[in-house]
């Protein structure tokens, strides 16, 4: 193994969010601003796609008319002007017809307001006729065919074309519907999809509270050995130590991903502590690309790793032990490889501990299986690798 780079860990330091507080600032995310786009975006398309499908309509029904009677040599922006007049009507009564839906539903039980919405689709049906006659006689697309007098042309057409002239009625109340039920299947993906992660948040909460019983019970067993040995001011430090850690896991539910320099921070509390337990025979050794301390890693994914590595290799050998940590960019991936001297039977059970367990389930939440976990013993040395996905800290977060 190349020689590693030793790096101080008085060198990495928490950014309290107050004087004191010891905490990390995390920060906050407008969970409002993709929502209240998504709206702005919803009531931009219920505005532009019926005036495109009123433009769309007029023109093919302006160049239909126009290729059918070529031989009278009308006018096509005529046309095309008349059948924009002639078909305002509907784009004017489309949101009046959503309003009258949703307060009369078409689909109520029995279809108790179905005979309101025929009756309006008559009346509509016959405003338009009489509508369309009148823009005829004023707007005169057909030339000297055009119809030049309402009365007897009106009752005429009437009697012929009102069943047609209902059919626009239906055709947008069709589309209302259909429009509702789709905003209806995504707003119900999206609570659905809310659910899920809050599901996902509280399982990865429970994870990291399965840590901090282990933990404390630890670090109190430490503390209690400083006092009885009367190292006062050790056991002093030791317990600011473990206030400022379990500060930091008490607020992990906050947010599943920081920095890794913050858990590299972190990371030095905890050695702190074990340094007082353990003097010289617990060495350490980090080598961390500059760039990898910007990697998000999942919160607290260290500290019990490092514990674990303590508790079964440092712990159990009776000389010196070390513990090395790297951590670099790797086909773009965040490669973590931690590995600790290991008595001759291996220590933690070949990575099949409660602490390693609860990481992969932990890993599983976050990134699925872009997050590896593994494990390996030979030669004195447990080793275990990380591969997490490569996503750098936004420039600018706190």
């Amino acid at each position: 193994m190349a020689q590693l780079n030793e790096i101080r860990l008085d060198q990495i330091r928490l950014n309290p969010v107050d004087p004191g507080a010891g905490s990390l600032a995390v920060a906050a995310r407008p969970d409002g601003e993709p929502a209240a786009a998504a709206r702005r975006s919803r009531r931009l398309l219920a505005i532009a796609l019926p005036v495109a499908l009123w433009v769309l309509f007029s023109a093919l029904a302006a160049f239909s008319t126009y290729l059918s009677m070529l031989a009278h040599h009308h006018s096509l922006v005529r046309l095309f002007v008349f059948q924009l007049i002639c078909t305002a009507p509907w784009l004017a009564a489309l949101p009046a017809i959503a309003v009258l839906e949703r307060r009369l539903p078409l689909l109520a039980p029995g279809g108790r307001w179905l005979p309101l919405h025929l009756l309006a689709s008559v009346l509509l049906g016959i405003a338009h006729l009489a509508w369309w006659i009148a823009m005829t006689i004023a707007v005169r697309p057909y030339d000297a065919m055009s119809i030049r007098e309402f009365g007897d042309p009106f009752i005429g057409v009437l009697r012929e074309q009102l069943p047609v002239e209902m059919l626009p009625y239906w055709g947008i109340l069709a589309s209302v519907l259909a429009l509702r039920f789709h905003q209806r299947a995504q707003e119900r993906a999206m609570r659905a999809e809310q659910l899920e992660r809050e599901l996902a948040q509280a399982k990865l909460a429970a994870l990291a509270s399965q840590l901090r019983p282990h933990f404390l019970f630890n670090a109190l067993h430490t503390v209690s050995g400083l006092i009885r040995g009367d190292e006062r001011e050790s056991a002093i430090a030791t317990v600011a130590a473990v206030s400022d850690l379990l500060r930091y896991s008490l607020d992990a539910t906050s947010a599943p991903e920081v920095p890794l320099g913050e858990e590299l921070a972190v990371l030095r509390r905890y050695l702190d502590i074990e340094s007082l337990r353990y003097g010289e025979r617990l060495q350490i050794a980090l080598d961390v690309e500059p760039a990898a301390l910007q990697a998000q890693v999942p919160r607290l994914l260290l500290q019990p790793l490092v514990e674990n590595a303590v508790r079964h290799g440092v712990a159990a050998m009776r000389g010196e032990a070390r513990i090395e940590l790297r951590a670099a960019q790797h086909q773009g991936r965040l490669r973590i490889e931690l590995r600790n001297s290991a008595p001759p039977d291996g220590g933690r059970a070949a990575g099949h501990g409660v602490g390693l367990a609860n990481t992969r389930a932990r890993l599983g939440h976050l990134y699925g299986a872009a997050g590896e976990l593994a494990t390996s013993c030979a030669g004195g040395w447990f080793e275990l690798t990380l591969l997490l996905p490569w996503r750098p800290q936004a420039t600018g977060a706190a």
